[in-house]
Order: C-alpha cells, then structure tokens, then sequence
C-alpha cells in the first residue's frame, strides 16, 4: 500500500509540474518563472499536506509578488485563489517571501499563478 502511495504521489507530482506551474507564463519574466519551477518541490509539499485533510482541493492560486534591487521578495499577496484555504495560501506566500531572484535594476511586481489539481482530478489510468 506504501508503495503504492509513494507511485502515485510520483505520479501525480510529475503531472503537475508539466501542467501547473508553466500556467501563465507568457506573462511572467523568464527569471521569475525560473525561480518558481527550482522551487516547486516547496510547492508540491505544502499543497500534499493540505491534500491531506481536504482531497479535493484543487484550483488555481494567483500571486502578486513584488521583487526589490536585490533579489528578495518584499511583498506577496494573494490576487485569486480557488483553493479558499487562508492558511494554506499563507504557507505559500510565505515560501515566495524565502525565495531570492535575480537582482533587478529597480523593484518591480509580477503576478504568477499556479494550477493544482487535486487526485479527485486526474484521470483514471
């Protein structure tokens, strides 16, 4: 059964990332969505814990982000999320706070979205 678990929670992780995080990225910067896709495992794992207690809970969360000169994040808030789960998205939120980008030559905001499906979603094999 372990396994089992372990296969899909594989299987499910390696969907998302060919799905999820490459949504919206004809408007995020290269750097940025860069960033995003080394950190998906950071992702992944605070959406798996939710998974958890709420199976079904999937959607799309969309983050405005503001990154200062040096590459820090200073600001995220969140701009839409159909997950409706505070605590879950505050988790998140403060995972973008951690992550360093590229310096800038001046502060500037980006709005990236993640998609989340949850196993409820996926096709049956």
């Amino acid at each position: 059964m372990a396994n089992r678990i372990r296969l899909f929670i594989a299987l499910a992780t390696i969907r998302l990332c060919a799905s999820d995080i490459r949504a919206g990225e004809a408007d995020v910067p290269p750097d940025v969505a860069r960033v995003f896709d080394q950190n998906k495992g950071a992702f992944y794992a605070i959406y798996n814990r939710a998974l958890r207690d709420e199976p079904r809970l999937s959607g799309k969360v969309t983050f405005e982000i503001t990154i200062d000169v040096a590459g820090g994040a200073t600001n995220c808030r969140i701009v839409s999320s159909d997950l409706r789960t505070p605590a879950v998205e505050r988790k998140m939120c403060d995972r973008i706070m951690q992550m360093k980008f590229e310096p800038q030559p001046e502060a500037r905001t980006v709005v990236k979205s993640v998609q989340f499906l949850s196993r409820v979603d996926m096709p049956a094999n």
